[in-house]
């Protein structure tokens, strides 16, 4: 843990992120100081096929609501010997890929470019999930209930908390197709299972962040901001399993 403390030490120095008469809180951080001090610091590497599973899954999603979406125009009338769609499809096709990047990654604009490869696409989404935990977990130092010294589910922050981030926030739509939210809950519970592992076997519980610590319950407090996190995730998936077991056998 000193040397991982040590590295994150350099990387602060290195992006200056945190002036030494301000707080880690009130601190001005790009993403570009972001990016670096993830790097530097090794903050939890996401497992590629997590990674290539929730890309893909990102995909169907939006597929999905694309397709909704031409399934609720009206049929062409065949009598009419127009199509009025032609006069329509070009921008109403835009703000439909532009309402499924802001639900998908919140932001407006093109599509990635079909030229790159998957698994270069695979590589960056690992960097972008890492990020948006960290940042989330940022966000949640900055809550009355971190300050207060409460605890967080990590359960619950790393699938149903951060799937809008990641980009699975459509799963929770009731038009989506009972398998897609299956698979997608189950991809959030593998993050979650991923991430407490790391954070317990890695990191020995405890991971120094630029803005305080994130900590699993039981381990010893720091003087400085700690995010306080339940370990539950892995008795989530066990009582799931369990569950759907004792359906099958019922069944």
């Amino acid at each position: 843990m000193s040397s991982v403390r040590s590295e994150i030490e350099k990387a602060k120095s290195q992006t200056n992120e945190v002036d030494d008469a301000s707080s880690p809180a009130e601190a001005d951080i790009t993403g570009r100081e972001v990016t670096l001090f993830l790097a530097e610091s090794r903050f939890f590497p996401v497992a590629p096929y997590l990674a290539d599973q929730i890309l893909s899954l990102n995909q169907r999603l939006g597929n999905h609501l694309i397709e909704s979406e031409l399934d609720s125009l009206p049929e062409e009338d065949p009598e009419s010997g127009t199509d009025e769609l032609v006069e329509v499809d070009a921008s109403w096709f835009n703000a439909i890929l532009n309402r499924v990047s802001s639900i998908l990654f919140h932001q407006e604009g093109q599509a990635p470019d079909a030229d790159v490869p998957w698994e270069d696409l695979v590589s960056a989404f690992q960097k972008t999930v890492s990020e948006k935990i960290y940042d989330r977990l940022g966000l949640l130092s900055l809550s009355p209930h971190a300050r207060e010294g409460g605890i967080f589910s990590l359960r619950e922050e790393l699938t149903e908390g951060i799937a809008e981030d990641i980009g699975l926030g459509l799963y929770r739509r009731n038009e989506t197709p009972a398998h897609l939210r299956a698979e997608s809950e189950a991809a959030l519970l593998s993050l979650a299972l991923e991430f407490q592992r790391w954070l317990l076997e890695d990191c020995h519980g405890a991971y120094p962040a630029a803005w305080g610590d994130i900590r699993v319950r039981g381990t010893q407090a720091s003087a400085g901001l700690t995010v306080w996190l339940e370990a539950d995730a892995e008795a989530f998936a066990i009582s799931g399993s369990a569950a759907a077991e004792g359906f099958a056998a019922s069944s």
